[in-house]
């Protein structure tokens, strides 16, 4: 079977830095993270994957792979895209503090205060304080690193 791909979908092979593997299908993949009601939320949507996918020794990696019909050509090919990804991810500086993180300042001095539990277009929407004047607004998460404070930057308005 070319690919990996198999009656139950495609199987894909992810590798962790301490040498582990796990062997995933995109459709686990989505039913083990649940729910996402917004962006914001797949951040944590992601690290619940990562804490419930079995990760497992290349070996049994290799032997879950065979089991899903995946030839020994197909498995070695997967080993090395997961290297691959793994290298790609090692050699670029990653910065996990998201726009939406309480505390977070953009640069025009609008700083992320709370989040509320109101959404608006899909998006959550957060409370922002300009550092320059202190007024505080509403803004879709999305928006949060370039926003501009209503009062004193000609920024849109407030969206609740």
């Amino acid at each position: 079977m070319k690919g990996g791909r198999t009656p139950g979908g495609e199987h894909m092979l992810l590798g962790s830095p301490d040498g582990r593997f796990a062997v995933v299908t995109p459709e686990g993949l989505l039913a083990l993270g649940g729910p996402v009601a917004s962006i914001e939320d797949m951040g944590e949507s992601f690290a619940r994957v990562m804490h419930a996918i079995p990760w497992v020794n290349e070996a049994e990696a290799r032997t879950q792979l065979a089991a899903a019909g995946l030839s020994p050509r197909a498995i070695d090919e997967q080993f090395a895209a997961a290297a691959r990804k793994l290298a790609v991810m090692a050699s670029q500086p990653t910065i996990m503090e998201r726009i939406t993180k309480v505390g977070y300042r953009n640069t025009d001095g609008q700083e992320v205060v709370r989040r509320t539990d109101r959404q608006r277009d899909g998006q959550r929407v957060f409370v922002m304080r300009c550092s320059v004047c202190g007024h505080e607004y509403g803004s879709l998460g999305c928006d949060a690193d370039i926003r501009r404070c209503p009062a004193c930057q000609d920024g849109a308005p407030s969206v609740i």
